[in-house]
């Protein structure tokens, strides 16, 4: 069985707060980063324990994530299981000595077919993410 990781770390000058706005608002993803299609939440706003949501993605079917931790203003994960592979998404944010906060995104795979879904995550969107909304 296959095991993948693709971690991304950024640092930003902003607030927590302003960061979480970007970061919770799964919905429009899409808008920043060319590694989501789209996403639907299934629950209403705002994110919480439970949220589920459809995503799409280039180059990989569509699958419905369930968010499955979660610390408001801090961060979240979510999981979603496909043919082959469980992934989790993780998405943490941590304030730093300088005022800003470093965002941590990482997906994590497992199963036999893991790293074809990996492969399709190296660009993922920790790289695009609109950092200039400072607060």
């Amino acid at each position: 069985m296959a095991n993948m990781t693709v971690e991304r770390e950024v640092s930003i000058d902003a607030s927590t707060e302003a960061v979480w706005e970007i970061l919770s608002d799964v919905e429009r993803w899409y808008e920043w980063t060319p590694s989501i299609k789209s996403i639907l939440l299934l629950d209403p706003k705002p994110l919480h324990l439970g949220s589920t949501a459809l995503v799409e993605q280039p180059r990989l079917p569509r699958a419905k994530w369930q968010v499955t931790e979660i610390d408001p203003g801090r961060g979240f994960s979510w999981e979603a299981n496909s043919v082959g592979a469980h992934s989790v998404g993780e998405h943490w944010i941590t304030p730093n000595s300088q005022g800003g906060v470093k965002v941590t995104l990482r997906i994590r795979q497992s199963g036999l077919l893991a790293w074809v879904s990996s492969a399709g995550l190296e660009g993922s969107h920790a790289s695009t993410w609109p950092w200039r909304h400072e607060a």
